[in-house]
């Protein structure tokens, strides 16, 4: 484990959180690439003030689903069923955190009325339940940062505990997102800052990460 990991893991949080209400004002499908350079140019800063920020399942869910880490046994390994518990915990219907855009369209809402209704993960999340088309939404790649962070420069642990975690509300493409992602920033604690790199460098650097993500997802992904 890096000597700086602690600092490097808050670093890491915060930068996601940057990267989320970066990105947010623009995330709408209607905001093509065109678009946004139609109306904004160049994104250098922030798009919108947030004067009053009601975090979603982007920032909160990295936070809340690796409760059963604290919370749970800890010789007992991760399982999809205690990361369900944790939706159920830490979730209230109709209330902030997710979209809660009905059964069969929210990918996130559909999840919590099946462990709502006593159906347990992984089966809560997956497509012969749900559908492909809600099961392998990219909610999966989103909430699962922090399974990297906790499992610094093991890519591999990483990924198979998001895998576990995802598998609650997504299944197929939607649980490989959330392998990539993971094993991606697990990965990036390998090195270290990459500030004075020349671009050169920084694009080997990035290949590195990268290709430790796929190394880490299915043959037909």
């Amino acid at each position: 484990m890096p000597s700086d990991y602690l600092e490097r893991l808050y670093a890491g949080f915060i930068g996601k959180n940057v990267g989320i209400r970066l990105g947010a004002p623009v995330e709408p499908a209607i905001w093509t690439y065109d678009r946004i350079r139609e109306i904004y140019g160049e994104v250098s800063s922030y798009l919108k003030p947030y004067r009053n920020f009601a975090a979603d399942d982007d920032a909160n869910g990295p936070v809340y689903f690796i409760r059963p880490l604290i919370e749970g046994d800890p010789a007992k390994p991760l399982s999809p069923e205690d990361v369900g518990k944790a939706w159920l915990d830490f979730s209230r219907e109709g209330r902030g955190m997710f979209w809660w855009g009905g059964y069969g369209v929210s990918t996130e809402h559909t999840a919590y009325l099946n462990l709502k209704a006593g159906i347990p993960a992984p089966e809560s999340g997956s497509k012969q339940r749900n559908g492909a088309t809600v099961a392998e939404q990219i909610g999966g790649q989103i909430f699962v940062d922090t399974w990297g962070l906790v499992w610094p420069c093991n890519p591999k642990k990483a990924a198979d505990y998001a895998a576990r975690a995802a598998s609650v509300s997504h299944d197929g493409e939607g649980i490989e997102g959330a392998r990539f992602i993971a094993a991606c920033i697990a990965a990036a604690f390998g090195g270290g800052s990459v500030a004075a790199l020349k671009p050169e460098e920084k694009s080997a650097r990035m290949r590195t990460v990268i290709e430790a993500g796929l190394a880490e997802l299915g043959a037909e992904s």
